[in-house]
């Protein structure tokens, strides 16, 4: 909690593999990559988590992510109970 992370090459803070890490209060900024990346089956709760340059586009393309996950859970949802 309250780290000061930075990326001169990469990624700021990569969490892979099934990870579920707890990010709280950091200052994630000037990632020459990303701020942040999640693949591999990885969840994370991340909070308060702040840059200083995020480009504009990287905001709408993480909400559009979230939204195509959010769809999908409910559709999955729905024909569970269809069954």
């Amino acid at each position: 909690m309250g780290c000061d992370l930075r990326s001169d090459v990469g990624t700021c803070l990569y969490v892979s593999s099934g990870a579920d890490p707890r990010v709280r209060g950091n200052r994630i900024h000037d990632g020459a990559e990303s701020g942040i990346l999640v693949e591999k089956q990885a969840l994370g709760t991340f909070e308060a988590v702040w840059a200083e340059r995020v480009e504009p586009l990287h905001d709408r393309v993480l909400e559009a992510l979230l939204d195509n996950v959010e769809e999908a859970a409910v559709a999955e949802a729905q024909m569970a109970r269809a069954d």
